[in-house]
């Protein structure tokens, strides 16, 4: 059995100046080290563009939803016969869209749910995995609102666009008919 040296350690030598190594403790390693999943890194541009425009459509939603309640009794007197389908559809939607208040509230949290995740993530720059979730999720719920909100608010932009259309068609004529008389009087 070895006897001098219990550790099974060579001896050190005192003939030699061997410098020391500096190394690393596992507790310092782990000390210096960050887990794969906490460190920030760069939010994809495909999903950052996602997340604005999922915000933009979320403040253009409550605006519609802001002005909607005062047309609503104006928009049920425009019926065309042409239109007598999407009529039906214009006023189950503007009916859904103005007796639910539940939906002005749940169109205020998307919108100001965007705010922290602007903060937290330095403008939708860089972010753990927790908080690419969480715009995923945001961009999730605001393509579904787009989905809910958005096709009732374009059912009522399709009736208004072609009202427009009808007025200056309307106008266009009236104009055309004026100068035919004056341009005869000539």
């Amino acid at each position: 059995m070895y006897t001098e040296n219990p550790n099974f350690l060579p001896a050190p030598s005192q003939e030699q100046d061997i410098p020391m190594l500096q190394g690393l403790s596992i507790f310092d390693f782990m000390q210096k080290t960050s887990i794969y999943e906490e460190s920030p890194i760069p939010i994809s541009a495909l999903l950052r563009r996602s997340a604005w425009m999922g915000a933009l459509f979320a403040a253009l939603a409550c605006l519609g939803l802001a002005i909607l309640p005062p047309l609503s009794t104006t928009l049920h007197t425009l019926d065309v016969n042409v239109l007598s389908g999407l009529n039906r559809w214009r006023d189950g939607s503007i009916d859904v869209i103005v007796n639910r208040p539940w939906l002005d509230a749940v169109e205020g949290a998307l919108l100001l749910s965007i705010l922290p995740l602007l903060i937290i993530t330095r403008g939708l720059q860089r972010g753990p995995l927790w908080q690419h979730i969480c715009v995923c999720i945001y961009v999730v719920i605001s393509m579904l609102n787009l989905l809910v909100v958005g096709l009732g608010l374009l059912l009522v932009l399709t009736d208004l666009l072609f009202w427009g259309v009808c007025i200056v068609l309307g106008l266009a004529f009236a104009l055309a008919v004026l100068y035919a008389m004056f341009a005869r009087r000539q």
